[in-house]
């Protein structure tokens, strides 16, 4: 049995290029970047050149670039960093960010309330839009810092990042936007303001194991882990051959080309549509291509992923940190619609390149599971 692998969100397979140039670092290296001689200086200079090519990818200076363990970390320590240290110069303890973020913004948001800082969750509609109205209001109450998924990587929405971050800047408000599933989707917009970046390299065809953080000079920020290595902004060894296969990744051009994207997108929803088993994606406006959030009415989804798994389709629940949770998809939930509705949504982020035939059989998998789990 082929497999077919609708879960590129949660991981995308690793780019040849990825994969030859972290085994020529790991094979050519054998010294720690922060050491003095020879060959400590050797993996500095694979290092700082990843890091150069990194961000010249990414259209930001590379001082600017904090190298992280992944997306993950890269938005906690945004969080958490920024506002310990805005808090600490008398900016506030007020954080602006919407229902429908990742686990690991919800999780830093969590640790913040508890140290005595307000969340403020801004409203957005049935078909995940937010009302910028809402946001220029709340940033005239008062703002530490705002945080904000630039693109869903559950329902495929983008944020508008341009009117988003204009308002912040015009308010004097940081702004950290979690780009961890908008990159490889074309190219990083430069916004006005003081804009933070996350991103992660397993996204395109990377490695697991790294990310960065975009760190802009004039935003106050206190380390999470202090030490020397990062420019006394994360202790840990770094790892010039993860830095390689990142920037290798990035090197290979869009993961996710708008186009093809869109045609298969098309062409799975085409031969969904055709099965009549009544699974309907979520309407949702600003859509890229590519990532659904599908209702499956009257079917459990983690019972639909289970079997779909021993049918040989990969599909998820959700974003990969929470979909072993019980509860259902909280992206889903901060949308408006109950828990019935939400515990029959699956996702499904589709890849760039499918043999002819996989999406329409794929779609035929899901319809066939549906009708036998109504049963």
């Amino acid at each position: 049995m082929t497999r077919i692998y609708l879960d590129h969100s949660a991981t995308c397979p690793a780019l040849p290029r990825a994969l030859d140039a972290f085994v020529t670092a790991s094979q050519q290296l054998t010294g720690n970047p922060s050491s003095a001689h020879t060959e400590g200086r050797a993996a500095r200079g694979l290092l700082e050149e990843a890091r150069e090519s990194i961000a010249s990818r990414l259209g930001f200076p590379a001082a600017e670039l904090l190298l992280t363990s992944g997306g993950s970390e890269s938005c906690q320590t945004a969080l958490l960093g920024v506002a310990e240290a805005r808090s600490r110069v008398g900016a506030g303890r007020r954080i602006l960010t919407s229902p429908l973020e990742h686990a690991c913004v919800d999780a830093a948001l969590q640790r913040l309330v508890q140290r005595g800082f307000e969340r403020v969750d801004l409203p957005v509609s049935r078909s995940a839009v937010l009302d910028l109205a809402v946001l220029a209001e709340a940033l005239q109450e008062g703002a530490s810092l705002v945080s904000l998924l630039a693109y869903s990587n559950e329902l495929g929405t983008l944020l508008p990042l341009r009117e988003v971050a204009e308002l912040c800047a015009a308010a004097e408000v940081p702004l950290h936007l979690d780009g961890v599933a908008l990159l490889g989707r074309g190219a990083i917009p430069q916004l006005p303001g003081r804009v933070l970046w996350s991103f992660s390299a397993h996204k395109i065809g990377g490695l697991p194991g790294i990310g960065v953080l975009r760190l802009p000079a004039d935003v106050p920020f206190a380390a999470l882990l202090p030490g020397a290595q990062e420019l006394g902004r994360r202790a840990g060894t770094e790892s010039a051959a993860l830095a390689a296969a990142f920037a290798a990744a990035l090197q290979a051009g869009e993961a996710f080309p708008r186009a093809a994207m869109q045609l298969a997108e098309t062409r799975f929803l085409t031969a969904l549509a055709a099965a009549q088993a009544g699974v309907e994606p979520l309407a949702c406006g600003g859509r890229l291509p590519g990532v659904l959030t599908l209702h499956c009415a009257g079917v459990r989804a983690r019972s639909l992923v289970m079997r779909l798994d021993l049918e040989g389709l990969a599909c998820s629940r959700g974003a990969a940190c929470s979909s072993g949770a019980e509860e259902p998809s909280q992206v889903v939930l901060g949308l408006g619609y109950g828990r019935e509705f939400a515990e029959s949504c699956i996702r499904v982020s589709l890849g760039p390149r499918h043999p002819d035939g996989e999406l329409e059989r794929a779609a035929g998998l899901l319809a066939k599971t549906v009708r036998q789990l109504r049963r």
